[in-house]
């Protein structure tokens, strides 16, 4: 049966096996001396630099590729061993002594079983992660998290992730239980849940995890961000600094919020790493993308995108029943939100390269735009070495790689391109 988890099951192993020969090709052009070398004299990278980034590649390499078929072998003997089933008699016991048909019951019954669900995958990922910052992090010098801000960040993404979810699930649950069309519906809630995230998310989501101060109004740094902004009419609603040292020696900076409360937030490692000047050659780029209203259309595409998947989706849901193959007693709302939102990751997996492709090409554009509103490329050429040099980051993809995955272009393309820009 079409979208059974029989081919669910296929259709996410060719996935994965199209992902490893991926990063197996790219991992032996990483290591190809020839390629590195040149690399190297173009961007200037010191014999150390390039050791240590090569290093730091192969390890994250073979653990990435550990984790995957650790998780992906767990994840399908869940599933082919009857783990929704139990999951779903689970979420049935605590509403037992209830009526099962009310609809308040029906909202309980979806919550429970999405929120085991997520704990089950938090909780299986925490070893991975702890391996990840205590082990590779520490070794290459990035890790800057104890034990005790490691299970207190997992503790909250843990409440956070199982309050948000549960508002997701309550709405798509008593939308597929109580209207016709309802991939229509949900479609238009999620989006509008979607776009309150990005509004609440500085407001509320950041400083759960992270410190962000005010940078100082009488600064040199600060006034030429602030002349960056009101010389492109950028809506400012503060410029921040975020305490990511205390995490991660890693470094970046970003803007976030929506309307009135965009903020400006730079990594405090960023300020360390970088001259005055490199910081504002980055928020020009940055201020690219505000000004070619990328983050805007990257959400309308995205937003029309989920809308013809979830209609496709809808479609099969409604008239097929491939809930017994993965061990569930029938359609439930609840069970068919879930295996929508199940198919649709594995279904968006197909649209990666034209993402990227489009992400790359959004970059070009606000790095033309920042040489143009600096004055010259310079800065902002020494600022992503720099960014790329601290982060041991190897700038060389295997070209097939890098036009599937990479929402980045290569670092020599793009200094290469900023070049060609007529100042």
């Amino acid at each position: 049966m079409i979208f059974s988890m029989s081919f669910y099951t296929a259709v996410l192993i060719f996935k994965e096996v199209i992902e490893w020969i991926m990063g197996f090709l790219n991992h032996g052009y990483q290591q190809d001396p020839q390629k590195v070398q040149g690399i190297k004299k173009a961007l200037d990278f010191s014999d150390e630099d390039v050791q240590k980034s090569l290093r730091y590649s192969k390890d994250r390499f073979w653990f990435g590729l550990v984790q995957s078929a650790s998780s992906i072998v767990a994840f399908l003997c869940f599933l082919w061993l009857g783990g929704l089933g139990y999951l779903e008699s689970f979420a049935e016991g605590v509403i037992s002594a209830s009526d099962p048909s009310s609809t308040a019951n029906i909202l309980v019954e979806g919550v429970v079983f999405f929120v085991s669900w997520m704990l089950i995958t938090q909780i299986a990922s925490l070893g991975f992660s702890a391996y990840r910052t205590f082990v590779i992090e520490e070794k290459y010098g990035f890790n800057r998290t104890t034990a005790s801000v490691f299970l207190f960040d997992a503790l909250k993404g843990i409440v956070l992730g199982a309050v948000i979810l549960s508002v997701l699930c309550s709405a798509g649950t008593y939308l597929i239980a109580s209207t016709e069309n309802w991939w229509l519906w949900l479609w238009l809630v999620f989006s509008a849940l979607g776009i309150v995230g990005v509004w609440l998310a500085p407001a509320i989501v950041l400083p759960l995890f992270f410190k962000l101060k005010s940078m100082d109004s009488d600064s040199e740094l600060y006034r030429k961000i602030k002349n960056l902004a009101e010389r492109t009419q950028f809506k400012l609603g503060g410029i921040f600094t975020m305490n990511f040292s205390k995490r991660s020696t890693h470094g970046n900076a970003f803007f976030t919020g929506a309307f009135n409360t965009k903020k400006i937030v730079i990594f405090d490692n960023l300020i360390k790493q970088l001259s005055d000047a490199q910081i504002v050659a980055v928020m020009a780029h940055e201020l690219g993308h505000f000004k070619f209203h990328h983050v805007r259309w990257s959400m309308i595409t995205g937003t029309i995108i989920n809308g013809l998947l979830f209609g496709l989706l809808y479609l099969i849901l409604e008239e097929l029943t491939p809930y017994e193959s993965y061990h569930l007693s029938g359609p439930k709302p609840y069970l068919a939100l879930f295996l929508l939102f199940l198919w649709k990751d594995l279904i968006s997996f197909v649209l990666t390269p034209f993402k990227s492709y489009f992400s790359r090409k959004h970059e070009f554009q606000a790095d033309a735009f920042a040489v143009d509103l600096v004055s010259g490329s310079t800065d902002l050429a020494g600022a992503l070495v720099k960014m790329h040099q601290s982060s041991h980051m190897v700038p060389v993809y295997h070209p097939l790689y890098s036009q599937f995955y990479l929402s980045h272009p290569p670092l020599d393309e793009r200094i290469r391109a900023m070049k060609k820009v007529t100042v």
